[in-house]
């Protein structure tokens, strides 16, 4: 078998190098050490001329051709492995070589590629050698691209693919050139099962990290959502796809539903009109297919506004091949993650793509709504909390640096509103400022509180969602502006204000912590919970937390309540909606 240097290296071409040197090259490239070592001095001096580092080429890929690739057993001993001498030295000569002049290409993947693993071990002969990071930048921008030749050569190489996967690991740059061509040889070929599949090995192997994949794939993400880069944002989807059905959970126990969510709402953004990084609607889909997973983490995504990215989803052409994955999203949507509105606008999507299995699972959720107000009723039949003997009403000073939780008969009520209650007069007249406003706007008019039936029937369906974790109905309420603990009683209140069409329902639960919740949505002027009621028609819409317009209904029920259980039905008549802060 001929060497390399009978290939690329004519020792007749001897008299082109320095006199000095020629006698050098000649020895080192019969396996020479000494010589090796002048050689390797000699590229440092010399490797900006391009004419006497392609010369010097040969020399290094001799001695590594006629060297022994260490084995992979060799490696994975508790013996460290120590690389001989002369192929180090090579080895080094051409990393620097090729870092001063990457135009070897294929030459250096066929070559240095097997001995990329001992990059770091160079750098203690040659200064200035690149890094094992720089090494693989090296190599993926010069592979070749057939894909017959890197099927070819992935299996003999996988524990340096390995160790230059680690490599990228330790990089805090997810856009490094290269990384996303490892990234999907790494992952398996579901289309093409003679596509090697490393990824298992990698996880599962020593070493191996779900949790550096999972960090990387979502700085991958943002960093093209916010660059707008096209290619490396498809490559990021693409291998959120490509990430084995075994490997789901542990994929997402390491990124978290947070990580999930943020991905999931980079998704959202790219579909608003303007954003610059529009991928194809195929690819969205089968991307939130893989993505909506547990329930809690349909929920949190809704409320990150990914709701508007399905709705925008929904308006558009649904071409047949989608439509099966639209449906599979669809499967994973349970009771109360979807307002009905868009359910309809999916119904009527994908009914004109005639899909009937689609429309029933929408009407089948529509029916769980109505079976989970008909339980609610039934339970209020059997048991009426507020109603309780045990029951006792308590409330809390209405100025803001007291905020002391006391029984209500132990409150004084403001003498004009009689709305704010206090716990001394001094309380009342530091609160004066901020509650005179409030006093002139109700004009003498005292709230009225629903009646105790109402209350339980409220405070049930808090509890029963609390519980069985089914639906968001006022969950957004209780985790972002009130305590966690549901034995806390509440109360329901009206609050006329005769200078507008509105009635404000005021829903608060006084017990721990809530002060803290209920300062902090009011600092950051966020709506938490609407209750809507439509006087005349037995509906009342419920709507989630939302941050841009109070018409944005996420969730409607039908027949929550009926018009003659509500207090001071003659008043609430005079209004359009009711309002749950």
């Amino acid at each position: 078998m001929a060497s390399s240097a009978d290939v690329f290296f004519d020792p007749r071409n001897l008299h082109l190098l320095p006199q000095d040197i020629q006698t050098t090259a000649d020895c080192a490239l019969k396996g020479s050490i000494a010589h090796l070592e002048r050689m390797v001095a000699f590229a440092k001096r010399n490797a900006s001329n391009a004419d006497l580092t392609e010369l010097l080429l040969p020399v290094c890929w001799a001695n590594l051709d006629t060297s022994v690739i260490p084995k992979e057993a060799d490696l994975n001993t508790t013996v460290p492995y120590t690389l001989p001498r002369a192929p180090l030295l090579a080895l080094s000569l051409s990393c620097h070589i090729h870092y001063k002049r990457p135009e070897a290409g294929a030459d250096l993947w066929t070559r240095v590629w097997p001995w990329a693993c001992f990059i770091d071990e160079m750098r203690d002969i040659v200064v200035g050698c690149p890094s094992a990071l720089d090494m693989a930048r090296l190599v993926f921008t010069s592979m070749p691209t057939d894909p017959e030749v890197i099927v070819n050569l992935l299996p003999a190489f996988r524990i340096y693919l390995m160790k230059a996967w680690n490599s990228f690991l330790q990089s805090q740059d997810p856009d490094t050139p290269g990384f996303w061509p490892l990234l999907l040889f790494l992952s398996p070929g579901e289309d093409d099962p003679s596509r090697p599949s490393f990824l298992a090995e990698y996880v599962q192997g020593a070493g191996g990290s779900v949790h550096h994949l999972a960090r990387l794939v979502y700085e991958h993400v943002a960093l093209a959502c916010r660059t707008g880069n096209d290619p490396h944002l498809i490559a990021g989807l693409n291998f959120v796809l490509s990430i084995p059905i075994s490997f789901d959970n542990g994929f997402h126990e390491a990124l978290g539903d947070r990580g999930i969510v943020r991905i999931l709402c980079r998704l959202a953004n790219m579909l608003t009109p303007g954003s610059g990084a529009v991928p194809p609607l195929l690819l969205v889909l089968m991307v939130l297919r893989r993505l909506l997973g547990p329930d809690r983490r349909v929920r949190q995504a809704l409320r990150h506004h990914l709701l508007d990215a399905l709705l925008r989803l929904a308006t558009l052409n649904i071409s047949d091949d989608n439509v099966e994955i639209l449906r599979a999203i669809l499967a994973r949507v349970q009771l109360g993650t979807l307002s009905y509105s868009v359910l309809s606008v999916l119904q009527g999507v994908l009914s004109s793509a005639e899909d009937f299995a689609a429309s029933q699972t929408l009407r089948h959720l529509h029916n769980q709504w109505n079976q989970f107000i008909s339980s609610t009723y039934a339970r209020l039949a059997v048991k009426n909390i507020i109603d309780s003997p045990e029951y006792v009403p308590h409330s809390a000073c209405d100025y803001i640096r007291c905020r002391k939780i006391q029984q209500k008969k132990d409150l004084k009520a403001c003498g004009d509103c009689r709305s704010a209650r206090y716990c001394n007069i001094q309380c009342q007249r530091s609160d004066w400022r901020f509650h005179r406003l409030h006093c002139e706007t109700l004009q003498g008019e005292q709230r009225e509180t629903l009646r105790g039936r109402e209350r339980s029937f409220v405070r049930a369906i808090v509890k029963r969602t609390y519980e069985t974790n089914q639906t968001d109905i006022l969950v957004g309420m209780l985790t972002e502006a009130g305590p966690k603990n549901l034995d806390q009683p509440m109360s329901l209140i009206h609050d006329y204000r005769t200078t507008t069409d509105r009635a404000t329902l005021k829903f608060s639960i006084d017990g721990p912590g809530s002060f803290y919740q209920v300062q902090r949505a009011q600092r950051d002027r966020k709506i938490h919970t609407h209750l809507v009621y439509i006087p005349g028609h037995n509906t009342c819409q419920l709507l989630m937390r939302s941050e841009t317009d109070l018409t944005d209904i996420l969730t409607t029920v039908h027949k929550i309540m009926d018009e003659e259980e509500i207090a001071a039905r003659d008043a609430l008549t005079r209004f359009r909606s009711v309002v749950i802060h």
